[in-house]
């Protein structure tokens, strides 16, 4: 791995545990805050 620092890798997969946490529980909040935004987005 001389192309990516292994510290820094550690340090993201570490941050990104918490998020990827939330959004296996809230799959159906996620789904339905997207849905609405898009709509917002095609209204304007």
């Amino acid at each position: 791995m001389k192309r990516f620092n292994l510290y820094g890798l550690i340090f993201i997969v570490i941050i990104m545990i918490p998020n990827i946490i939330f959004a296996a529980k809230c799959r159906t909040a996620l789904k339905t805050n997207t849905k609405t935004s898009s709509s917002k987005r095609l209204s304007k």
